[in-house]
């Protein structure tokens, strides 16, 4: 699991990629989503949705969600640290979640610059929370880590190693990724 620390609290995003779901025609990478605070979930299943059964491998209290035939999460936290650019990546084909990375920003101070510094801002669209029903945008809950560059790397580092440890493993079979 990679963990990405805030500096200035106790807050933590975790990812961890869950495998990777061979459903006959296409590959699916999965990987699940959480946040803590001095250690506690912030989330837990009561908000979340699991219309299309991803749950079924995430820890509970986690956003379970897949990409479709390649994992490029970890191209955009790449690209956001070597060209210092606003990134964003959203999950496909479902867009459970979007992450956008500003590097060199303080947020909400979008206009200082520090380059000791990255925002990450995960923003989860109401469609997988329990009882909304319907994608809107990403009008729903954000949560925000401001952390420093040496973490950031750290972090990178970590989610290739859980990218891996996944590709190494291979493809699980299923017929289908409601299964």
């Amino acid at each position: 699991m990679a963990k990405l620390h805030s500096k200035h609290s106790q807050h933590c995003l975790e990812i961890k990629l869950e495998g990777i779901l061979d459903c006959t025609d296409y590959v699916e990478y999965e990987f699940s989503i959480d946040f803590t605070f001095d250690g506690k979930k912030v989330l837990n299943k009561e908000i979340l949705s699991d219309y299309r059964g991803l749950l079924r491998r995430a820890e509970v209290g986690k956003i379970a969600t897949s990409h479709f035939q390649s994992f490029p999460l970890i191209e955009t936290f790449e690209s956001a640290l070597k060209y210092h650019s606003p990134e964003q990546y959203v999950a496909f084909p479902d867009d459970d979640i979007a992450i956008t990375i500003l590097p060199d920003v303080i947020f909400p101070n979008l206009f200082e610059q520090n380059k000791d510094f990255f925002s990450i801002i995960v923003s989860i669209n109401p469609g997988a929370l329990n009882g909304d029903g319907c994608y809107s945008f990403f009008e729903g809950p954000s949560f925000v880590i401001i952390a420093e560059k040496e973490n950031y790397i750290s972090f990178l580092e970590e989610l290739k190693e859980e990218l891996k440890t996944v590709d190494k493993e291979g493809p699980q079979k299923i017929a289908s990724r409601w299964e």
